[in-house]
Order: structure tokens, then sequence, then C-alpha cells
């Protein structure tokens, strides 16, 4: 988000506070250990749709399961193109907490996203992420962390992300709960009457 922080207006620094979006309360919630399965699982949640570069996702040649959990456009053709790729429709709350637990590496394809929020609840839930090199997206909450895994290829991310403690992605994630936005809230209010 370091892009941001160099906006002006009128040839002027913006006085601008960047508040840290939130999780629910359920991601933090304890989690099953990880087993380290010889078949890993990847993950995508989300629209699934063109613009979320799925594709990529799909047709990525890698030895795994690949499971697709959301709902969009290109739902029905998936099942049907991809009938190896376990397509479920969309999930929420406890059943979709339930996917996140059960898989190693969360995939993350998209280049056009100005955030990824499904990237903070994949990492608050231990999974490292696979995706491309970008400055937003899961590039914006990644970037210049140890736990930065997104590369020019899919293949190269995965290779980082193989190197990553599921354990050191979950405490990461606690500065998104709703606890630490409440404390950035309180600070940008702060600066804001001074």
């Amino acid at each position: 988000m370091q892009w941001f922080n160099q906006i002006t207006f009128n040839e002027a620094p913006a006085k601008t506070h960047v508040w840290t979006p939130t999780l629910q309360s359920m991601y933090f919630t304890p989690i099953v250990k990880k087993t380290t399965l010889s078949t890993p699982i990847f993950l995508y949640v989300g629209r699934v749709a063109m613009e979320k570069s799925i594709l990529d996702f799909l047709k990525w040649s890698v030895h795994g399961k690949k499971i697709v959990v959301g709902d969009g456009p290109l739902l029905s053709t998936i099942k049907h193109d991809f009938p190896a790729i376990d397509s479920v429709g969309e999930k929420k709350g406890p059943e979709l907490l339930t996917f996140y637990d059960n898989a190693n590496y969360f995939v993350f394809p998209s280049t056009t996203d100005t955030f990824g929020m499904v990237c903070i609840e994949a990492i608050s839930r231990g999974l490292p992420i696979i995706g491309y090199s970008q400055e937003l997206g899961p590039g914006g909450i990644l970037q210049n962390t140890p736990f930065n895994t997104l590369a020019d290829t899919l293949d190269n991310s995965y290779e980082k992300a193989k190197k990553i403690d599921p354990n050191h992605l979950i405490a990461f994630a606690n500065q998104f709960s709703e606890d630490e936005s409440r404390k950035s809230i309180v600070s940008i209010v702060e600066q804001c009457v001074e």
C-alpha cells in the first residue's frame, strides 16, 4: 500500500490514513493442525469469472487436488470442462472454514483485485498464498513481509509457498482481527483531532 501514501492533491501531500480491513472473529478460532499429505490440496475461493484469471489456476499443471469454492458465470463451464476439479459452489461460515482448514495452499490467480480479502481469510487459517507478483491484491498484504510468496508464475510462487510455516502466517494475520481494527480506528481518529 506504499503507493497510497504517495497521493497528492493540489501539489500538497494528502492527509490520508490507511484503515486495515477486518476479518470476522470466526476466522480466529483454533484450527486443527494441518497434515502433510502426499497430495497437497490447492484451494481457490472467490467469484468464478474470467476477470479473476481462474483459468490460470485450472490449467496450472501441478501435482495435487484442486478445489474451487464460489459462484459465478463460469461455474457450469468449469464443472463441464474440468471434471477432475472439485467445484463446490458458494460456501459460507463454518462450512467455508472447513475448506480453508482442509487445504494446504490458497491460489489467488487474479491480477485485477485491489485488495483480496479472501487472501487474509486464507492466511488466518495458515494457508500460504500462491499468486502473481503485483502491487495491489495480495501484494498489498504480503509485500515487504517474510510471507511474500508471489512470483512471475504460479510454479515459482508455489516453490516459495512450500517454505512458509502456517503457524507464522496465523500470527501475521492477527493484525486483521477485530481488536486490531478497533485500535487502528481509534488511532486514526486521534490523529485527525490533533
